[in-house]
């Protein structure tokens, strides 16, 4: 089976590389970039040209950002999708002051981008982590990547599509993932989404929040491991 794995924003592979090296032994992954497009289609077009074959569909594990896109393709491409995982993520768009909040923070990377990336490291990863250089590490990936990937991926989310309205439309086998001390995707929110995807599940990931694939990645590799073998194996 193919696995394609959707990073969280101003996040890369190294996001999954506990996924990687584990599920890589049985399946087919392949991590994609998500850094050249400023807006979800363009991201979910280049997928679906660059890591699948004609007739070829795939497991779409999607964290955040990455959660958006599969929504994306699930609704666009759905005879391309075997399964869905979303981590952290919410189905509905951004309120105005969501939006002007974005505005603001790709003005402000001219003045401070270290400063930013700092911030979103230490507020997307929670306090219980396992890992204790994991701020560190995501912080150095953002700046990595840089300014303008910040600018693009902003862009991008902030004008992503309500998908509340076709959620109801999913009829793939699809597993919904929780961080236990998410400091950004409230439990509420992936509850509204497993009321509304047709006998979907709900997991909480312990000791972790908004990227629980680097934070606690045996409990994640273990629920992932576990909706592949009862949903997806034939």
């Amino acid at each position: 089976m193919k696995i394609i794995l959707l990073p969280a924003r101003m996040l890369d592979c190294e996001m999954y590389e506990n996924q990687v090296e584990e599920f890589s032994k049985n399946h087919e992954v392949v991590v994609a970039d998500l850094t050249l497009d400023n807006s979800i289609k363009l991201m979910s077009d280049r997928i679906i040209k660059s890591y699948l074959k004609d007739g070829e569909k795939a497991l779409f594990i999607g964290t955040s950002m990455g959660g958006y896109v599969a929504l994306d393709i699930v609704k666009r491409y759905p005879n391309k999708v075997r399964g869905l995982v979303l981590v952290s993520t919410n189905a509905r768009c951004d309120s105005l002051e969501q939006k002007l909040l974005r505005l603001k923070e790709i003005k402000s990377i001219l003045l401070d981008f270290d400063n930013i990336a700092f911030k979103m490291a230490k507020k997307i990863v929670s306090l219980n982590s396992k890992d204790e250089g994991l701020i560190e590490k995501v912080k150095k990936t953002s700046l990595k990547l840089g300014k303008m990937v910040f600018a693009r991926q902003q862009y991008a989310i902030m004008r992503r599509e309500n998908s509340i309205p076709y959620l109801q439309d999913i009829l793939c086998p699809t597993l919904i993932v929780g961080g236990e001390f998410d400091q950004i995707t409230r439990y509420d929110i992936l509850e509204e989404m497993q009321r509304l995807i047709f006998s979907s599940k709900i997991v909480t990931i312990k000791d972790a929040g908004h990227i629980s694939p680097s934070e606690n990645y045996m409990e994640f590799n273990q629920v992932l491991n576990d909706f592949i073998n009862s949903k997806l194996c034939d």
